[in-house]
């Protein structure tokens, strides 16, 4: 529960109406919120259209004097209605009025003796017993108290015993900057006597719309900022010309485009931003953290981020997500220890999370505890509801502590919970030089059978059966899923072309020219955006055909991209996936063969074994 007092030192600057569009915003959100009308000379709550019980409701001053009267606290659930008007199915809305208003309620009032409440009667007990039973009665997220004006004896309870995090609003002049500067060192005084963390938020309010060309009211915020905020101004409402304002209009649900609606939600944004326990925030704030990490520095001081980041840590010790999530923050600034612990945290609440265990297996293999990454990637595919690239990450890693392990791919529920697409993605990814090339073609095997009665997908796994096929040597058999027997070149797509060529070329111990032809014939004006391997292919294509400047200059091109965006990439001089130091060396061996040396491509160094097993 989340308490905001909203407070001002001067009335007309829109401090009721912002917190009730606040409230409705929060409710609007699925927010379980409380408004609290503790303006109690002057309460303004219930001149809102926010529903109200057929007879009056007793409040806060009736919850007081029944207090004086019995010595016992009263039971809240008897002085807060529920409004229905914002209600969802996780939200709601309840006030918690000044009082009833009968004419007795002034007389009510004026009897209870606030300092003798707090020095004689146990007032402060009283109020912390109020917080308690509103978390108890109502299990609420928010609280928003709307606090009386100027110095006053309730003043104290609402921006110092009450809240989280206080909503200064102001007018830019100097009597505002006068009579907010003692409340405001009287909440942080409060601060450090009472070690009590109170969030000072300073709301410029009902600013006119005027050019400054005179500098004042740039001079006035200025002032205001040296004496009192000690930094930039948090939020602006400008004065809105509307005689909506005399209806009390609820603009955030009545005109939700308006600006005036805009700095509502603003104000709301700010409110959230600093609730450790709400729980939608935190995931943005994490999320904002790690995508943006300038930003948050810019919002607050590192150190604020240290304190809440700690506060998240602790409020939300029992949500898996919020951890997940508070653990790849802690992994991006390289504090894998605390980033494991945390782990090993939300994995006791959702042993069985795919995302979780491949994100502590991550965590693991940086710290080089092999046997933990392992544990945890084994436990992952035996898990189904993986994503494409929570299986993508998990496989690499495996593959990295042990070649070997990659045989557990292989019918695993991980990769059965994939579309068939995806499965024959992650297969491609196994070609890899340290691999045994029977996993991916076992994958594929298997893919081919349920991929039947899709075209496109029936076609996508021949294919790149095709490829493993061929960077097994085993030519006749990638030939015969490329086409049943040798093709009429202009029938071929540029890639069928290329691999047949190759394929064949394996066979014979002859490159066809034709097929290497139909391979120049399809890549006119090739796009710059290619891969390095599309410009490899076109080289040896344009060797084949005896234009050496041409393959030259492919060849130069394959090596520019490479060295310009290195990464793994696809080798047609072994047709697998290599690193892309490997690529460039294959590039090397490539410009050897076309200079006239005894050089071929990998894939046909083991072409008499491959074909006499074949």
């Amino acid at each position: 529960m989340f308490i905001v007092t909203f407070y001002s030192f001067k009335g007309g600057v829109g401090r009721t109406m912002a917190l009730v569009n606040a409230g409705i915003e929060l409710a609007r959100s699925g927010q379980r919120v409380l408004m609290v009308d503790f303006d109690l000379e002057a309460p303004g709550l219930d001149t809102f259209d926010l529903g109200r019980p057929l007879k009056a409701s007793p409040g806060m001053v009736d919850y007081v004097t029944d207090y004086l009267k019995t010595g016992k606290a009263p039971d809240v659930s008897n002085f807060i209605y529920r409004s229905p008007f914002q209600q969802t199915e996780k939200g709601g809305l309840w006030i918690m009025p000044s009082g009833k208003q009968d004419s007795f309620y002034q007389a009510r009032f004026n009897s209870i003796d606030w300092k003798e409440l707090y020095e004689k009667r146990d007032g402060f007990l009283l109020f912390e017993n109020l917080k308690a039973q509103w978390k108890q009665y109502l299990n609420l997220d928010y609280v928003l108290v709307d606090s009386r004006t100027g110095h006053t004896d309730t003043s104290g309870i609402c921006t110092r015993q009450l809240p989280d995090a206080v909503m200064m609003f102001f007018f830019p002049n100097e009597q505002n900057r006068r009579g907010l500067q003692q409340i405001v060192e009287q909440v942080r005084k409060e601060t450090n006597i009472r070690n009590k963390k109170i969030s000072l938020n300073f709301v410029m309010s009902n600013v006119p719309d005027l050019d400054d060309e005179d500098q004042i009211l740039e001079a006035s915020v200025r002032t205001m900022k040296e004496t009192l905020v000690h930094g930039e101004i948090d939020a602006m409402i400008h004065h809105y010309n509307s005689l909506a304002l005399l209806n009390q209009t609820i603009f955030v649900s009545e005109r939700p485009r308006s600006r005036l609606a805009q700095e509502y939600r603003e104000l709301v944004r700010i409110i959230r931003s600093q609730n450790t326990e709400d729980r939608e925030t935190v995931l943005k704030f994490l999320s904002t953290l790690r995508r943006e990490p300038a930003q948050g520095k810019r919002a607050m001081s590192v150190t604020l981020i240290e304190e809440q980041l700690e506060q998240i840590r602790a409020k939300h010790a029992d949500d898996a997500e919020v951890l997940k999530s508070l653990a790849k923050l802690r992994g991006d600034q390289h504090k894998f220890d605390e980033a494991t612990i945390i782990l090993e945290q939300a994995g006791a609440l959702q042993p069985k999370d795919p995302g979780l265990l491949v994100l502590r297996a991550e965590m693991y293999f940086i710290k080089k505890e092999t046997d933990r990454a392992t544990a945890d990637l084994i436990q992952f595919l035996d898990l189904g509801g993986a994503s494409y690239f929570e299986l993508s990450r998990a496989v690499r890693m495996l593959v990295s502590l042990n070649p070997n392990l990659a045989s557990h791919v292989i019918g695993s529920h991980a990769l059965k919970s994939l579309s068939i697409s995806e499965q024959t993605e992650i297969a491609y990814e196994l070609l890899s030089p340290s691999i045994d090339l029977s996993v991916p073609e076992a994958i594929f095997r298997a893919l081919e059978v349920d991929a039947k009665e899709n075209a496109n997908d029936s076609s996508a796994v021949r294919h790149r059966l095709s490829l493993c096929l061929i960077a097994q040597s085993r030519f006749r058999e990638a030939a015969a899923y490329i086409a049943s027997e040798r093709p009429d070149p202009s029938t071929l797509k540029i890639h069928e072309a290329f691999n047949y060529a190759i394929a064949e070329w394996g066979m014979t111990g002859i490159p066809p020219k034709d097929l290497f032809a139909r391979v120049i014939e399809c890549a006119v004006n090739p796009s710059p955006q290619e891969s390095a391997n599309f410009s490899q292919c076109l080289a040896i294509a344009h060797w084949v055909c005896g234009d050496f400047a041409r393959a030259s200059m492919y060849l130069d091109e394959a090596r520019k991209k490479m060295n310009a965006r290195p990464k793994h990439e696809f080798t047609a001089w072994r047709f697998v996936a290599v690193p892309s130091d490997q690529f460039i060396n294959d590039l090397d061996a490539m410009e050897q063969m076309f200079r006239g040396e005894k050089v071929t491509p990998v894939i046909f160094s083991n072409r008499i074994v491959a074909q006499k097993t074949g």
